[in-house]
């Protein structure tokens, strides 16, 4: 059986393809418009972020020539005073109430530096209703103003231990954690503290948790109060993401460059940033 031979219209086909060709040069039109619109779109975006960096930058550029000097300098003076002791000011005072049980004897109600020794890895943890596949995201840790350019930037956080340090000793540590930032910009630090003073951490606008102090065997034993704060710095590592804990107890290692926990934070940070010439 013969294959009826086809007719085709010459003029009906290239009909179709003029048709055809102008629909492509229609949409090459709006392809290039469209691939315009995404270079002035990244070009604006990119713009952006250099201004965004700049600003950073000059925030962190100030603070580190002026805001820690002007900080240094003003001291204990600059300190916020009690309203109540302001002249003409009345300010009414809260008492204890007549029933509330003494704090703990003996001035022994601070949080002792040990406890976050006895912090659990993530692994010794008990189940409970958070899972890996609900956890919610760690926050994001702010890098304090003298390094204010790594913010939103990948960044490894580390909990720094202010327990047991005296007010002098809060300063230094506060001030070599700086130091090291200046070396490794993606360390963020969260401060542990037991201490209600919390200006020198403001002023570098640090990421800090206060631990309060034991209120004393009429309210919670011990024991108890401990475990309570253990949980607690539990959930602060999850909230933060903290994946290192530092404790700077020992007020006579702040006086030397090489303290041991200065070369903890230095080894640790030095596994992760391999090659970092920051």
């Amino acid at each position: 059986m013969k294959t009826p031979d086809r007719t085709w219209d010459l003029d009906l086909l290239k009909q179709y393809v003029s048709e055809l060709s102008k629909q492509v040069d229609d949409l090459c039109q709006k392809v290039h418009c469209l691939e315009e619109e995404v270079r002035t779109a990244t070009g604006a975006r990119e713009k952006a972020y250099r201004e965004v960096w700049a600003l950073r930058r000059l925030v962190q550029d100030y603070h580190l020539r002026y805001g820690r000097r002007s900080g240094e300098d003003v001291g204990a003076a600059g300190r916020t005073k009690d309203p109540a002791d302001s002249p003409g000011l009345e300010v009414e005072r809260l008492r204890p109430s007549q029933d509330v049980p003494a704090r703990a004897p003996g001035g022994d109600d601070r949080v002792r530096p040990s406890i976050i020794d006895r912090i659990p890895r993530s692994d010794e943890r008990e189940e409970n209703w958070v899972t890996e596949t609900n956890r919610p995201p760690p926050l994001d840790v702010h890098p304090g103003w003298g390094n204010f350019v790594q913010k939103g930037k990948a960044s490894v956080v580390i909990g720094v231990s202010l327990l047991g340090v005296d007010a002098a000793g809060r300063d230094r540590v506060i001030e070599r954690i700086g130091r090291q930032q200046q070396r490794h910009k993606q360390l963020l630090p969260v401060f542990i503290t037991d201490n209600d003073d919390f200006e020198s951490l403001r002023r570098e606008h640090y990421v800090f948790e206060y631990l309060p102090p034991w209120p004393g065997p009429a309210w919670e034993p011990r024991e108890r109060w401990e475990a309570f704060l253990v949980e607690r710095l539990v959930d602060i590592r999850d909230k933060f993401g903290i994946e290192l804990f530092v404790s700077f107890a020992q007020g006579d290692k702040l006086d030397s460059e090489t303290g041991e926990q200065h070369r903890l934070i230095e080894t640790y940070l030095a596994r992760i940033f391999k090659g970092d010439d920051t």
